[in-house]
């Protein structure tokens, strides 16, 4: 088996803060709605049991920590192999996703970055290629941009 040139892993820590804000935007406006919903009943008249105003504030908290505990084990589990003639996309857990590209198939990198993401030094690189039954990679969460960018570019001429 052919070792890789290197590996990558993506950055957690710049994934989840952008994502634990949305997710505590989101679930503030549910736990707010669901809090005036219970005001309006029980001003209506109907006995309900007593719920604290915090439960809703635990609630929300909940709301916008479940789906980051699934990202964490997605991206704890994601690696990107780069080889002489191509990269892999690798994810392992209970199953194994695997995609690939050869460097000859790449025409073009194209790189996301965010506000957060500007300030951890990271981002997500978009490799795309030159045939349609061959998706375009995207490498989640790159720590380093710049140089993993430029190490790309020269594995990429290297082959051509």
């Amino acid at each position: 088996m052919e070792k890789p040139l290197f590996i990558l892993k993506p950055s957690i820590l710049n994934a989840l803060f952008p994502l634990f804000l949305k997710n505590l935007f989101f679930s503030s406006l549910i736990s707010i709605i669901l809090y005036f919903v219970y005001r309006l009943i029980l001003y209506s008249g109907y006995n309900l049991p007593s719920i604290k105003q915090y439960f809703f504030i635990v609630l929300a908290l909940i709301l916008a920590l479940l789906p980051l505990t699934f990202k964490i084990i997605s991206l704890a589990n994601t690696k990107y192999y780069f080889y002489h003639t191509h990269i892999i996309s690798e994810f392992k857990l209970i199953l194994i996703k695997k995609e690939s590209v050869m460097y000859s198939k790449i025409t073009n990198l194209s790189m996301e970055i965010s506000l957060w993401d500007r300030f951890c030094r990271a981002g997500d690189i978009i490799l795309h290629t030159s045939e349609d039954n061959i998706p375009d990679l995207k490498l989640k969460f790159i720590p380093h941009l710049k140089q993993v960018e430029k190490r790309i570019y020269f594995l990429i001429n290297k082959k051509s």
